[in-house]
């Protein structure tokens, strides 16, 4: 008896839905209907649950008493394999083995068993679970050395304390993306990040900060037109503070649409009590498209960063942004002198030395700082690839060789 045939109510492949009834799949923002044939495939490779099933079983079972050729089942492999494929780093789901037939990669489990119920309230949450959430973003905001561990670590406990609660949930998924980007994880801590913000999403469908670390962890994966998706939700449903506005624009920023990350950031630092940051990336990315905007959003910036450090000399995020800030605004040896008495770089920020030095010419210590980035977790190449102020190191082939070992780990 063939999968489709006992499976007719909803069921979950990997994080995908699976809907026997209308032969659709769907991860939450984007739907595919399958053809039947195709649909079949999925079907036994389903009911193996993860065992090979030889080419001459699936062409006997999907098509029976019908002459067809192996090309037919390597068509429909195919397009099931288009069809679960979104982004550059998706995850793969349909197996080859050689001489013999194909494999479910992932496991297909009841949808109950993956997600929670939507609710369309967020569900209550302890106050303790609510200080380790902002506890957790106030350590993402500060960038210390410590601070993506700090931040996970925080979230985690939020999670354990009230798994229920989306914000709890949103908050873990972003923690994880920033560890998969800038922390030495790897491709599943960012998946996992991904299952975190679906679970927020499942969990409070109308919580504008589920969509937005939802679409952070999707487009920490390459997964650009479903983050879109997902960080549109989170505007229409109201960025109160300025995150969801802040995420979405470094997301644009990853993918080289620099107006829109421009413009997303420099609403952000409205919506913000401390609008350095988003000013920061704004000035960044305005140098892709407008020479003058970028001035003056820098000039901006700068009075915020210096105010920020008159009230606190130590602010570490605050020491790194300036240098690069200076070097925006072409005061070369005001930023070498800042890159030089600022001190030990942290481990979130000190990618912004190879910023600023990059922007003065100073190639080899550029690549100096960078080295350290990676060295101390940077993992975020896409980021790379787009920075406008490493303009003139793209050239160089120490610049060719990081990014491509980046793109690798």
């Amino acid at each position: 008896m063939s999968f489709i045939q006992f499976r007719t109510a909803p069921f979950a492949v990997g994080r995908w839905r699976v809907d026997p009834g209308a032969r659709a799949i769907s991860d939450g923002y984007v739907e595919k209907r399958l053809s039947p044939r195709a649909f079949g495939v999925l079907s036994e490779l389903c009911t193996a649950d993860g065992q090979t099933v030889t080419r001459e079983a699936l062409l006997d079972a999907v098509w029976p008493n019908v002459t067809v050729t192996d090309e037919s089942l390597s068509q429909a492999v195919a397009e099931l394999r288009r069809a679960f494929r979104n982004g550059r780093n998706a995850e793969p789901m349909i197996g080859t083995v050689a001489k013999m037939g194909y494999r479910l990669l992932v496991q297909t489990r009841p949808l109950d068993s993956v997600t929670p119920q939507v609710s369309p309230q967020a569900p209550a949450m302890s106050i303790d679970a609510y200080i380790r959430v902002l506890e957790s973003r106030t350590a993402l905001a500060g960038g210390d050395r410590d601070a993506v561990r700090r931040a996970t670590e925080l979230s985690r406990e939020a999670v354990a304390l009230a798994p229920e609660a989306a914000m709890a949930q949103a908050q873990h998924a972003i923690s994880l993306a920033h560890t998969g980007l800038y922390g030495g994880g790897t491709r599943q801590t960012l998946l996992a990040a991904a299952e975190h913000g679906q679970i927020a999403v499942s969990n409070a469908a109308t919580c504008a900060i589920s969509h937005s670390a939802y679409g952070f962890a999707l487009a920490s994966l390459g997964r650009d037109a479903e983050a879109s998706m997902a960080f549109a939700r989170s505007i229409e449903l109201g960025d109160r503070d300025g995150e969801g506005h802040y995420l979405a624009a470094r997301s644009a920023f990853a993918s080289r649409r620099h107006r829109e990350a421009a413009t997303l950031a420099m609403r952000a630092a409205e919506l913000t009590v401390d609008p350095a940051r988003a000013l920061f990336l704004a000035a960044r990315a305005a140098k892709a498209f407008d020479s003058s905007l970028s001035y003056r959003i820098s000039a901006i910036c700068r009075r915020g960063v210096e105010a920020q450090l008159a009230l606190n000399p130590d602010d570490p995020r605050s020491c790194q942004t300036l240098a690069p800030v200076l070097a925006l605004l072409g005061k070369s040896e005001a930023a070498f002198n800042k890159l030089c008495g600022h001190g030990a770089a942290t481990s979130l920020c000190q990618i912004h030395d190879t910023f600023a030095f990059a922007t003065m010419g100073e190639h080899d210590r550029a690549f100096e700082a960078l080295s350290s980035a990676v060295d101390e977790g940077y993992r975020d190449h896409m980021w790379l690839e787009q920075e406008p102020m490493l303009q003139n190191l793209r050239k160089d082939r120490r610049y060719a060789r990081i990014t491509r070992h980046l793109a690798a780990a």
